[in-house]
């Protein structure tokens, strides 16, 4: 009785210790730049972190003299679409086949059989995705809009795009997992 004591004792450690273990590795940073109208910027290209996937805990948008409405891109390279290339398909399918003949009698015979065709198809073109928009926002002039307590979740990399017109503040609180 007292070894499985001490045993659940033990585990019950060790699992505190994971748990405090797991919650020091989550990392916060926060970054702020200002967007040039039309452009696509890595927020992260003087950061801290510049690469992998995040977690975007707040998003605060500071329009200064007009509008501003930004859009967050989940793209690696800064690039609003990529190409999947063409490429050739297989195709496999079983199939029945009858075959006709006149013996030498004049009889007409038939035999039905089954085939497995195996072919190439080569007419899958190349075609053009966009990368996901994960998120889009806006403010007035002279106001912020704040976002608290999201989870938006980055895979390859965090670029914003300046929609509207004017230099808006783009200040975002993010974690890496």
């Amino acid at each position: 009785m007292k070894k499985l004591i001490i045993s659940v004792g033990k585990k019950l450690i060790i699992s505190v210790g994971l748990v405090t273990l797991f919650v020091a590795s989550a990392s916060a940073y926060s970054t702020s730049t200002q967007i040039q109208v039309g452009a696509l910027t890595n927020l992260f290209s003087a950061g801290p972190v510049t690469n992998g996937s995040f977690v975007v805990n707040q998003i605060i948008l500071t329009a200064n003299s007009t509008n501003s409405t930004i859009q967050l891109v989940d793209t690696p390279n800064g690039a609003l679409t990529y190409t999947q290339a063409a490429y050739t398909n297989r195709i496999s399918y079983a199939t029945n086949y009858i075959t006709l003949w006149t013996n030498y009698y004049g009889v007409v015979q038939s035999t039905t059989n089954l085939a497995y065709v195996d072919f190439t198809n080569n007419i899958v073109p190349a075609v053009t995705n966009n990368y996901p928009v994960v998120a889009n926002l806006g403010a007035a002039a002279g106001t912020s809009t704040v976002i608290s307590g999201a989870k938006y979740v980055f895979q390859y990399g965090i670029w914003a795009t300046n929609t509207g017109s004017g230099l808006p503040t783009l200040t975002i609180n993010y974690n890496t997992p």
